[in-house]
């Protein structure tokens, strides 16, 4: 089995308990169903992965800036899926990126290995910039 890209403690951390529920609770019983949503999650961890095998990557060759932007890739499309099929805008425009990003991995358009350094500088240049100021 795979290593999934979240987990459904970091899903309610980032979307709130409420809306977990709503999305996943075809029962209304008030609660979250672990089962269907835990199948969400490996679907989007299967499709990552799909995208990521393209270019003969995997999770376990990441840093933690790419392992977060894959995160926020995989709660995206997660999102999406349990607001089928009336996707509100902010949903559906963070959907259409995480596919685009992940269409650009696949394609090679994007290299994971340059993007985590072009993350590593940005943050070094805020650090740098921070010191400055202070």
């Amino acid at each position: 089995m795979s290593v999934s890209y979240i987990t459904i403690a970091e899903l309610i951390a980032r979307f709130g308990e409420a809306e977990i529920i709503n999305g996943n609770d075809p029962q209304n019983s008030g609660a979250i169903n672990h089962t269907m949503l835990e199948a969400r999650i490996a679907d989007v961890t299967a499709e990552i992965n799909f995208y990521l095998l393209q270019r003969d990557f995997t999770l376990d060759q990441l840093d933690e800036n790419l392992r977060g932007l894959l995160k926020k890739i995989a709660s995206d499309l997660i999102r999406a899926s349990y607001f089928q099929p009336e996707l509100p805008t902010l949903v559906r425009e963070a959907e259409t990126r995480a596919r685009m990003m992940l269409n650009k991995i696949a394609d090679g358009q994007l290299d994971l290995r340059d993007l985590g350094h072009m993350i590593q500088m940005k943050q070094g240049d805020l650090t740098q910039k921070i010191r400055q100021e202070i």
